[in-house]
């Protein structure tokens, strides 16, 4: 992370290239190789990355809105919004990243895009798991020291 962020591209995907090779179930390593690919433009390369990011660690859906940048790049609309509406479907990715990334600025007249966007009704109950509704048992005292 620290070379992506003195924007050395090159020197981070040579670096995650060999945590990868070592630690072939590192979703995070995968997830920062796709990310320095994709600075460096080897479109390809990262698309591979985050897939095998998402397969170590399907929890963390990050990768999914990636893989709509770069499907979008490659100018596979249709595969973008499958990604685009995965990534919602999960209710853990912030999709006002729509409004704010250059490279998803050519969908924005697609009838697909406005109902990615979220709405207030998204946000009435934003826990995934219920939250309670003050019906529970007494789990026991807690005792202390």
């Amino acid at each position: 992370m620290v070379r992506l962020q003195a924007n050395d591209a090159t020197g981070a995907a040579k670096i995650l290239d060999d945590v990868t090779r070592r630690e072939p179930h590192n979703g995070r390593a995968w997830r920062t190789l796709g990310l320095a690919e994709l600075q460096l433009k080897n479109l390809d390369r990262s698309r591979d990355a985050f897939q095998r990011a998402l397969a170590e660690d399907p929890g963390y859906p990050s990768p999914m809105f990636q893989l709509a940048v770069i499907a979008t790049l490659q100018q596979r609309k249709d595969e973008a919004f499958d990604w685009l509406s995965k990534a919602k479907a999960t209710r853990k990715i912030d999709m006002t990243q729509l409004g704010v990334t250059p490279e998803l600025a050519s969908m924005k007249d697609d009838p697909r895009y406005m109902p990615l966007l979220p709405t207030r009704q998204d946000f009435d109950n934003p826990f995934v798991e219920p939250a309670g509704n003050g019906k529970h048992k007494n789990l026991g005292e807690i005792k202390c020291g």
